[in-house]
């Protein structure tokens, strides 16, 4: 009785395994939720135009997003300073103006899924000071 049951469970096992090694994986899809090799794309305070040195970026990320046939979401951030909803306004904009750029740099704009804003919710530095506060400025390219 035990033994059809072991076999059964290595039977359903393998079969599993041989389904899951047979799956394609749908054309244009990367690891999900993965930041791309590419850098983030920073801002100024309370700014959200594209500097000359951000633009380079941007257009590495677009090379790199035709090469790997991928798509992503752009998610916009801010610092600490000022209001929530200013915030989410403006990490909404700073997503918008980098996707604007992707697209002038030949990304299909299908490719770029939904804009997100954090706005000062997600901080990658929570320390004190003006170094911390400029790497919280910026829009982050996560595969999807």
């Amino acid at each position: 009785m035990r033994t059809g049951r072991l076999i059964s469970a290595a039977v359903f096992l393998v079969a599993t395994v041989v389904c899951i090694g047979c799956a394609k994986r749908p054309q244009g899809i990367l690891n999900a939720d993965a930041v791309i090799p590419a850098q983030m794309v920073h801002f100024g305070f309370d700014s959200a135009r594209i500097g000359s040195d951000e633009e380079a970026q941007i257009e590495k990320n677009a090379s790199w997003m035709m090469e790997n046939n991928a798509y992503l979401i752009l998610t916009g951030h801010c610092d600490r300073v000022g209001p929530k909803d200013y915030n989410l306004w403006l990490g909404d904009r700073r997503a918008r103006a980098v996707k604007a750029r992707m697209i002038m740099n030949g990304v299909p704009e299908d490719r770029i899924l939904p804009v997100i804003s954090y706005g000062k919710s997600r901080p990658i530095d929570k320390r004190p000071g003006v170094k911390a506060m400029a790497m919280n400025r910026r829009v982050e390219f996560v595969v999807r």
